[in-house]
């Protein structure tokens, strides 16, 4: 993340109120409070950070405001790292297949596999 090769879905921004904040209150060079962020690079999946309030990533570039950054979590092994990056793979997986079901194009069309329910009034909905 500090090398600036991140992109906008390899970071997630924590807001807390104070009373939720468990966090301890940490200053970035701006004197503003710093945010607790996630990355979700490759390198570091699920690994909270602090950085500057002000610090953005968008498509096109990255603003990193007063350029602040520490982590708040130890260095995760090598092995937490793998199986972290296998369940993002496969969460996105069955992600884009729930799209595709509720979209009705899985299985060669709408309705061809679609299940039948009884409601229990003898009424039959189609799900």
């Amino acid at each position: 993340m500090a090398t600036g090769s991140s992109s906008a879905s390899s970071f997630t921004r924590r807001r807390m109120n104070d009373e939720q904040c468990d966090t301890p209150h940490i200053l970035c060079h701006c004197g503003l409070r710093a945010t607790l962020q996630t990355s979700w690079t490759e390198s570091n999946p699920g690994r909270h950070f602090f950085s500057c309030p002000k610090y953005r990533v968008s498509f096109c570039y990255i603003n990193t405001g007063c350029g602040f950054f520490l982590w708040h979590d130890p260095e995760l092994s090598e092995r937490s790292k793998t199986i972290i990056n296998e369940l993002k793979i496969i969460n996105k997986k069955l992600k884009l297949e729930i799209n595709e079901l509720k979209k009705g194009t899985s299985y060669g069309g709408a309705g061809e596999y679609n299940d039948v329910l009884d409601d229990g009034n003898n009424n039959h909905v189609i799900m």
